[in-house]
């Protein structure tokens, strides 16, 4: 994917893939950021290039976040907490539209 922005994306995405993987992982100029789905962790990886060298700097990792639950479990406790108590829902309708205009490549 392609933002108007320049920013690019590549998603892989496949129910047949013999791992069990929930990844983000971003790169940018500052190092890369992780997020681990299935141990609810955030961690920035400190790893950058000299690009007027192009040597290789590590100073390391952090963890940025780490959670207590799995998203998707969460999201699904909170739908259904929706449905019993009849609670407008984090996420809407709304949102669920964007995504798919988003995946769709029409935003």
């Amino acid at each position: 994917m392609v933002f108007p922005s320049g920013v690019t994306a590549n998603l892989h995405n496949s129910w047949f893939w013999p791992r069990v993987e929930r990844e983000l992982i971003i790169t940018g100029s500052n190092g890369i950021l992780e997020f681990n789905e299935i141990s609810s962790k955030v961690i920035l990886h400190k790893k950058t290039i000299d690009t007027s060298d192009l040597s290789h700097h590590d100073d390391g990792e952090g963890v940025l976040f780490e959670g207590t639950s799995q998203p998707l479990k969460l999201e699904l406790e909170h739908f259904l907490d929706c449905l019993k108590t009849r609670k407008q829902p984090i996420s809407n309708g709304e949102n669920g539209h964007n995504v798919v205009k988003l995946l769709q490549g029409s935003c």
